[in-house]
């Protein structure tokens, strides 16, 4: 089987973090939703059952009834998709609504990826979001009348997030107790407004030992209320990993299709181009959309599992590595630092080694 990922190149305001691929400007938002059915349609032949889709940005939620149904309609036309299908949508707070809740529904979405990000006003302001702490609490409480699966998003590490509020954040997530949690720390990425304001001492990012401090509060929060710590930055209930994502870490096969989206069939990969309007141009001129792809060597793929798998609970397993790529992994850095631990040829990150995921990865590529 393989999924699917759908890019929605547009938000209604630019977070200050942000370094993904989208446009504020909403003019264009019908046409680069029919030049993605095109993409889809001309795509080759295609005999793979599809398990999970997944409908990311961006800000799907944005969409109207009418671009949505396009959107579904030709992926079902064009796919075989699996009865169980994992059907994912990226949702702002400020977006849900009885009617959208009812769409959503209507077009076959089982799960529901909630941007919170903050339940603290003043962060989400400083983030440039365009949704209120209101907003997000009346979100949470349509959203779970009507869907099961439905997984939230938060930031920690922010300059000024206290300990005492990012105790509260996690209480209300508590209230609600969604089937999974996505919580990443804040990342500085190049060409973004907080880089820049990094750059030029407008901000200072918060002190190292309060984004630990915050990770290892969080983690032994979810543990004691029931939530399998199975990714660094994801938690879930018992049987609600995000199979899409997981798909991701466990070299599965995936097609993606709108500007900038990513695809790979397990020995190449490619990823099209990053701009709207471009992107367009190619699809109405009957052109490839591609701006870049690279068939993976041995050494590709071994690199490509050591990086997606050592974070996630199903580590490395030594002996496929062994048998797959004849190759014995220099783990005396990983050791000797107690970044990672060893259980049946299987080696995982340690507590330690979670905070130390990149260093890790580093010392363990060949």
């Amino acid at each position: 089987m393989a999924g699917i990922y759908i890019h929605i190149p547009f938000c209604r305001k630019a977070c200050i973090y942000c370094d993904f691929q989208f446009s504020t400007n909403l003019k264009s938002t019908s046409q680069v939703i029919s030049a993605i059915c095109l993409e889809i349609k001309r795509c080759g032949q295609v005999s793979k059952t599809i398990d999970t889709i997944y409908f990311g940005g961006g800000t799907p939620s944005l969409l109207s009834s009418n671009e949505l149904n396009e959107l579904v309609n030709t992926l079902h036309k064009k796919f075989i998709v699996d009865s169980a299908c994992e059907f994912t949508i990226e949702v702002n707070p400020e977006d849900v609504n009885y009617d959208k809740i009812k769409l959503w529904k209507s077009l076959g979405f089982n799960r529901v990826s909630l941007g919170i990000q903050s339940f603290n006003s003043t962060h989400l302001q400083w983030m440039n979001r365009s949704h209120t702490f209101d907003q997000s609490k009346n979100a949470m409480v349509q959203i779970h009348k009507h869907f099961e699966n439905v997984s939230i998003d938060l930031i920690y590490g922010l300059p000024t997030l206290s300990r005492k509020q990012w105790q509260n954040s996690l209480m209300q997530v508590e209230n609600f107790k969604p089937a999974h949690l996505s919580v990443y720390c804040l990342t500085v990425e190049n060409k973004t407004l907080l880089h820049r304001q990094i750059q030029n001492n407008e901000i200072q990012i918060a002190l190292e030992e309060e984004v630990i401090w915050q990770f290892k509060a969080l983690k032994k929060w979810a543990t004691k209320i029931g939530y399998e710590h199975y990714e660094i930055s994801n938690f879930a209930r018992e049987g609600k990993y995000a199979r899409h994502n997981s798909n991701y870490w466990l070299g599965k096969p995936y097609f993606g299709f709108g500007p900038s989206a990513h695809s790979f069939d397990g020995d190449n990969r490619w990823w099209n181009i990053s701009n709207n309007h471009t992107y367009m141009k190619k699809i109405m001129e009957n052109k490839s959309p591609i701006h870049e792809s690279e068939k993976l060597s041995p050494k590709d793929k071994l690199n490509d599992y050591i990086i997606t798998r050592l974070r996630t609970k199903w580590g490395l397993d030594l002996q496929y590595i062994k048998n797959a790529f004849g190759k014995d992994l220099d783990l005396s850095e990983c050791l000797q630092n107690g970044w990672i631990s060893e259980k049946n040829k299987v080696i995982g990150l340690s507590d330690k080694g979670m905070l130390y995921a990149d260093a890790a990865t580093k010392a363990l590529l060949v």
